[in-house]
């Protein structure tokens, strides 16, 4: 097995490694919702576009938030077609869940 880091005898601040380590996770959920952003009109279709948008990523979950809770109930409802719409425009199940939020 390889060793995960080189043999070095400087140190690194943790910041700098945090920051590092950090920066390559957070790239992929940027693009993902960043993707889901500018697509979203197509995801959600117009009229529920127009009351929502999906502002971040943890993990694996996707928050969406709403205009108010009329359109929170809406969604709710409408998760599963969403989900899978969500699926389809990544070409891979790289959300597993959506949460709703009033703005």
């Amino acid at each position: 097995m390889a060793p995960c880091r080189s043999k070095t005898k400087q140190f690194a601040h943790i910041s700098d490694v945090l920051a590092t380590v950090l920066k390559d996770c957070r790239r992929e959920t940027n693009d993902v919702l960043n993707r889901l952003g500018g697509d979203w009109g197509a995801i959600a279709g117009p009229m529920l576009a127009e009351h929502s948008r999906p502002v971040a990523m943890k993990g694996r979950m996707l928050l969406v938030q709403v205009s108010s809770s009329v359109w929170l109930q809406e969604m709710r409802y409408l998760k599963g077609d969403l989900l899978a719409a969500v699926h389809r425009v990544l070409g891979k199940p790289l959300v597993s869940d959506i949460t709703f939020k009033v703005r």
